[in-house]
């Protein structure tokens, strides 16, 4: 999926904690740290910088969540 705009959602702009699931991009407004689940159950803490953007796809995984920093997630 290539997208140009991130669409803001309900519930998932700016924030600093929580867990999601679903095909996301992942967008961070400052700098810090998301933990990946995978299928496996194994978990990968993933270092972000303000204004990466990263997808993660649920056919690859089982949850995002956010141990540090400000993100933006979209869901789709």
């Amino acid at each position: 999926m290539n997208k140009t705009v991130l669409e803001l959602q309900k519930g998932k702009v700016n924030i600093n904690g929580g867990t999601f699931v679903g095909n996301m991009v992942v967008h961070c407004e400052a700098d810090g740290d998301i933990e990946i689940t995978w299928d496996d159950l194994s978990v990968t803490t993933y270092g972000m910088v303000a204004g990466d953007d990263r997808e993660i796809r649920n056919s690859q995984m089982k949850q995002v969540s956010i141990a540090n920093g400000y993100f933006t997630i979209m869901n789709y």
